[in-house]
């Protein structure tokens, strides 16, 4: 999506704004508010596996989706019951 044509742009327009000296820290400080933000990204990626794991391993069962329940025989019996020839009558 983004290609080098318009990284190059980019580039150019960044520079123009901050100038050649100031872009050097700017590029710092954008690396380093990258590297924090993914730092806390992975711990609260932890503590909710963690919260997770401790929450399965209290409650003895697994997180695990519930399944669909079979159709329920009682309707098919109560059909069966039912006498067409009677409720005519």
């Amino acid at each position: 999506m983004i290609g080098p044509g318009t990284t190059a742009l980019l580039f150019g327009v960044a520079l123009l704004v901050f100038g050649p000296k100031k872009l050097p820290e700017l590029g710092k400080s954008i690396g380093q508010a990258l590297g924090s933000f993914k730092k806390g990204l992975q711990e609260a990626e932890s503590e909710v596996r963690s919260a997770m794991n401790a929450e399965t391993s209290s409650d003895g069962a697994s997180l695990k989706p519930a399944t669909a329940a079979p159709a329920p025989a009682a309707t098919t019996a109560i059909a069966a019951e039912t006498d067409p020839k009677a409720s005519s009558g």
